[in-house]
């Protein structure tokens, strides 16, 4: 047996147990494992299946190519080599597929697998494992600190809300609005509808309409699960002026269509304006008008 100290090592080809295995005999969709195939490779070699080491490669007409060399034998190879594969392949395996000698390449019988991986590659697989490894966890790591600041970031857009919401409603109904049990929003259509009761019905004079009204509407339909930095609300007698920043224009879009088919009210195209640190919309609300009888 020819020993060379080199990373690549060739055998002659009667330094190997061959066969040709009929790969209709192992599991449809599966190329088989090397336990399979070796149940099928032992009847045919003079060893018993624990005494060889053998690969297995497909070939081209539904025959898998095995390739087999002794355990005592491997174990001598030399320390350094990379590479151990038959130098040709046997003359019974090319006089049965004539063309394989010209498509078959030799070197994907490597026996240096599995038991014998060579040392080097064994530390350098585990060395690239533990790469890996680092790698997932740091990017387990990435997406946890980005979900754990968009939640901070959501949690103080939604007080930011809370506490603008809470001053409009302050600055409507006035302090004791926070000892009713009432929600607020239905204590702002109450509110207006106190103030509708103390008008007169027989006067003629057009007044304005009031903007407690349409600020109780706007707040109806404003949505509970879209958080937008408002940086402010303006309400006139024609006029609802929405302006704020929110992630993405899709999140602007849906926005704006939480407006759209408010009573006496028309939305007009949103505005939006991408910045660093999200995109800057502003919706605006044009009243409907009102034929005379």
């Amino acid at each position: 047996m020819t020993q060379i100290d080199s990373p690549r090592l060739r055998w002659p080809a009667e330094e190997f147990y061959w066969a040709l295995l009929d790969r209709s005999l192992v599991r449809r969709r599966s190329r088989g494992s090397d336990e399979q195939l070796g149940y099928l490779f032992e009847p045919l070699i003079p060893q018993s299946l624990e005494e060889i080491h053998a690969v297995y490669e497909p070939l081209p007409d539904n025959r898998i190519l095995a390739c087999g060399a002794s355990r005592e034998a491997l174990a001598e190879v030399p320390e350094g080599v990379m590479r151990l594969t038959p130098s040709e392949l046997p003359l019974f395996v090319t006089a049965a597929i004539p063309d394989l000698h010209d498509s078959f390449d030799i070197n994907r019988l490597n026996l240096l697998r599995g038991d014998f991986l060579p040392p080097k590659l064994r530390k350098l697989r585990r060395k690239w494992a533990m790469l890996m490894a680092f790698i997932a966890i740091a990017c387990a790591l990435i997406v946890s600190v980005g979900q754990a600041r968009r939640a901070t970031m959501h949690n103080v857009q939604r007080n930011e809300f809370n506490v603008q919401t809470a001053t409009i409603y302050e600055q409507v109904l006035g302090p004791a609005y926070r000892s009713s049990a009432l929600p607020p929003a239905l204590q702002l259509e109450a509110h207006v509808r106190e103030l509708r009761q103390t008008r007169s019905n027989a006067t003629h004079i057009e007044k304005p309409p009031n903007a407690g009204v349409t600020l109780a509407k706007v707040l109806q339909r404003w949505p509970s699960d879209l958080f937008l930095e408002t940086e402010s609300i303006h309400v006139t007698e024609d006029a609802v002026h929405i302006q704020g920043k929110v992630g993405t224009a899709a999140d602007a879009q849906a926005f704006a269509s939480y407006f759209e088919g408010m009573e006496g009210w028309r939305l007009q195209q949103p505005s939006l304006r991408s910045s660093s640190n999200g995109v800057q919309i502003a919706v605006r609300l044009s009243r409907e008008s009102v034929e005379a009888p």
